[in-house]
């Protein structure tokens, strides 16, 4: 161990002489620091604006040179750069192709082009807005008979048919006016269904409350023999997804469903000569069913396919002979007949029987034209048309008719005025005006077609309906007594063609009341007399028939040439 003798004075004291060196650069370094720092701070806030101030008031003058720094930057007007409205623009590139000058955006205040009108504010769409656009329908146009449809049992029914025109580039031009400000709304023309209403018209004009009428058609079936219904249109709630409504929508828009709904089927009918034919040889002509002609004139559209023609021989119609001389008939039209020597039997012993040397061809029914609903919608026109088997005989009618149609803010909540508006279904059109009336004749008409004074009676020809063909019956009636009665006659049988007899019903409902065989009538050249036939018809009002006049009765001579058609057609035996 060293003692502490042996040290060094350097030793002994290096501890003294360390603190001597940092005491004497701390000194050092406050002097420094005393000698250098400024005592004045020079601020310049611009050319021509400077400060010099102490370092303890540095804070406060720099804060406001920031404040007048500021206050000169806003009172400084920035450039402006037009900025155009592009959406506006868009919609135009969308019309067509445009140059349009490249703004180049730099800093400021951006404004809209002033030489671009400014796009206008998007509307809201309103469901009643559209409905309001529709068209009414034009006034229907009715055809009402008899008719034999074919179907199981087979019986004669009253029916009316009706055509309808829809004046669908209207509704297309109206609906498109009013979505084109909602561009991304597409336009949907869909038909859910055609409503028809029905009323009754009195003897004294006054009309019935309007009601639906009981329409029927022929259903569509499966190949099992189930029937097929259009496509529903399932609701739609806002904020749910709308991809199945739509999917809905356009499968109710195929041409097969638009059909089912615009153009219900029908059977084929029973025509003499011709057996089953189209029900449209009774559809009205409108001028949907004229521009069909005239394509078809011009061979741009599918030519009509006439039905058969069959030649057929004419009724040879003897007049009844009564016990008296004075009985007078109604002539009937009929061919002259060339005797011939009777035919030789051939080796088997068997007549051959031909038909007589006159012949007459039954007029081919012409089945009314119309297009395809593409054609139709191309020509502007839409045709609807519907059936009425609920008529009552002797009553007057009058049709109306609306249209409903997809509404197209279905599911387009963003742009329907309120919820309501995107969640309806369809829309309705105005109803069209009432069709001009029309009634349905009697089960069975009569005319007086002769008389005999010596039994005070008249001869009345009644003719019926009975498995779609006109039949006549002839009857003798004297005062008091019911015109007309049940007799049989022979028709054609549609299902085989063969000749069968059956009961038909030629009552009228009419009572003989009074005959005057001296009436008096006068025309513009001469005066002459005739027979006078007074009775009470099936609803008891009182009414009269002359000879003379249902001799010149157009409605007789139809009568007759359809009952001649019936009757020539059955087969020779």
């Amino acid at each position: 161990m060293a003692k502490a003798s042996q040290l060094s004075t350097f030793e002994r004291h290096i501890e003294k002489l360390v603190v001597a060196l940092c005491l004497v650069l701390l000194l050092y370094g406050i002097s420094h620091w005393l000698s250098s720092s400024p005592r004045e701070v020079e601020i310049d806030s611009g050319p021509r604006d400077k400060a010099v101030v102490d370092p303890g008031q540095l804070d406060e003058a720099l804060l406001d040179v920031a404040q007048r720094i500021e206050a000169r930057v806003e009172r400084q007007a920035a450039d402006e750069v037009l900025v155009p409205n592009y959406a506006r623009l868009l919609s135009a590139y969308q019309a067509g192709p445009k140059s349009e000058a490249i703004i180049n955006l730099a800093y400021g205040r951006a404004v809209l082009d002033p030489n671009v009108p400014p796009e206008p504010e998007r509307p809201e769409l309103s469901a009643a807005d559209l409905a309001a656009d529709i068209p009414a329908p034009q006034k229907p146009v009715v055809w009402s008979g008899r008719e034999l449809p074919r179907r199981d049992p087979p019986a004669d029914v009253v029916v009316a048919h009706a055509a309808v025109v829809l004046d669908w580039d209207e509704l297309v031009e109206r609906w498109n006016s009013r979505l084109q400000v909602a561009r991304t709304l597409p336009l949907v023309t869909v038909v859910v269904g055609v409503d028809v209403e029905v009323r009754e018209v009195g003897p004294d004009g006054k009309t019935t409350d309007p009601r639906p009428a009981s329409l029927t058609f022929k259903p569509r079936v499966d190949s099992l023999g189930k029937e097929v219904l259009p496509p529903p249109i399932q609701p739609y709630e806002v904020g749910s997804d709308p991809n199945d409504v739509r999917s809905d929508v356009k499968r109710l828009g195929e041409a097969q469903w638009q059909e089912y709904i615009l153009q219900p089927a029908f059977w084929d009918i029973w025509w003499p000569a011709h057996q089953w034919g189209s029900w449209r040889i009774h559809l009205p002509h409108t001028i949907v069913s004229d521009a069909a002609v005239e394509e078809e004139a011009a061979g741009s559209g599918s030519p009509t396919v006439p039905m058969p023609l069959r030649t057929v021989h004419r009724d040879i119609n003897v007049p009844p002979r009564g016990p008296m001389e004075t009985l007078r008939t109604l002539p009937t039209p009929r061919a002259p007949v060339t005797l011939k020597q009777p035919a030789k039997p051939a080796r088997t012993e068997t007549a051959v029987r031909r038909p007589p040397e006159s012949a007459e061809q039954v007029p081919t029914p012409e089945v009314t034209p119309v297009g395809s609903l593409e054609q139709q919608k191309t020509a502007g026109k839409m045709l609807a048309w519907f059936h009425d088997t609920s008529l009552v005989p002797l009553r007057t009618y009058q049709y109306r008719v609306r249209v409903k149609l997809v509404n197209p803010l279905l599911t387009y909540d963003k742009v329907a005025k309120t919820p309501a508006d995107a969640e309806q279904v369809s829309l309705a059109s105005p109803w069209s005006q009432w069709s001009d009336p029309f009634s349905v004749q009697q089960a069975a008409e009569f005319f007086v077609t002769g008389f005999n004074t010596y039994n005070r009676t008249v001869r009345v020809r009644a003719f019926a309906r009975s498995l779609g063909q006109i039949v006549r019956k002839d009857f003798n009636v004297s005062q008091g007594w019911s015109i007309g009665a049940r007799a049989v006659v022979a028709v054609t049988n549609p299902a085989d063609g063969q000749p069968i007899e059956v009961p038909v019903d030629f009552s009228t409902g009419a009572i003989a009341v009074a005959i005057d065989f001296e009436k008096l009538i006068r025309t513009p050249s001469i005066t002459r007399k005739t027979v006078e036939l007074l009775y009470l018809d099936e609803n008891g009002t009182l009414r009269k028939r002359t000879l003379a006049g249902d001799e010149a009765s157009a409605r007789y001579r139809q009568l007759m040439k359809e009952s001649r058609w019936a009757k020539a057609t059955l087969p020779r035996q």
